[in-house]
């Protein structure tokens, strides 16, 4: 019992870790349940975001050297990630699930024109319309590593850096899956995506 208690006190809402780590834990977790064992290991999620420091790449392109490692090695090998977007219209917290491609040390998520995946037409997307009205997100890892980073998407307009993201080897799934790369330059929704300090 006294274990107990010393943890909770730990993780308690006076706590200036707890109270600078709520916003990412809100928008990656529900609120922590009623009794004191659930709302323990609830919190222990919350405490152990601050540990991972800095992530991946800053907005002017430089590495962020105090990246957790663990990070890192998801961001090389995991494809799957949920982000928590905000509604353009609505205000309101949207996820989804989506795809996400490193190409030479830089994070995009993309898609091809048509959302089915197809050589349909183009099909407008609200994790994008989201993304252009609130850019700040949450970055949801969950294959390797399960951890929610809070992150910035831009979009990527300019029509040679599309063509380059877009003809790497690591986006060679949508070449395959048009006629040509133009049209995944001309009509295929691509952002670029920063992280922020988890502190």
């Amino acid at each position: 019992m006294t274990r107990t208690c010393t943890i909770m006190r730990r993780t308690s809402p006076n706590c200036s870790m707890l109270r600078r780590s709520r916003t990412l834990a809100e928008a990656v977790n529900p609120p922590p349940p009623k009794t004191k064992r659930q709302y323990h290991r609830a919190d222990l999620i919350i405490v152990r975001l601050k540990s991972f420091g800095r992530c991946c790449t800053n907005e002017k392109g430089k590495s962020n050297v105090n990246m957790n490692e663990e990070i890192r090695e998801a961001l090389r090998k995991d494809r799957t990630i949920d982000i928590i977007t905000i509604g353009a219209k609505s205000g309101l917290p949207r996820r989804i699930e989506i795809w996400f491609t490193n190409v030479n040390g830089r994070i995009i998520i993309c898609g091809t024109p048509d959302a089915k995946g197809g050589k349909g037409p183009h099909t407008s997307r609200d994790w994008l319309a989201n993304l252009k009205a609130n850019p700040e997100f949450t970055f949801c890892l969950k294959e390797s590593l399960k951890i929610g980073l809070p992150a910035k998407a831009i979009e990527i307009v300019d029509s040679e850096d599309r063509k380059y993201l877009m003809s790497a080897p690591e986006t060679k799934w949508y070449r395959d899956q048009v006629d040509s790369i133009e049209d995944l330059v001309n009509e295929s929704p691509i952002v670029e995506v920063f992280f922020r300090d988890v502190t």
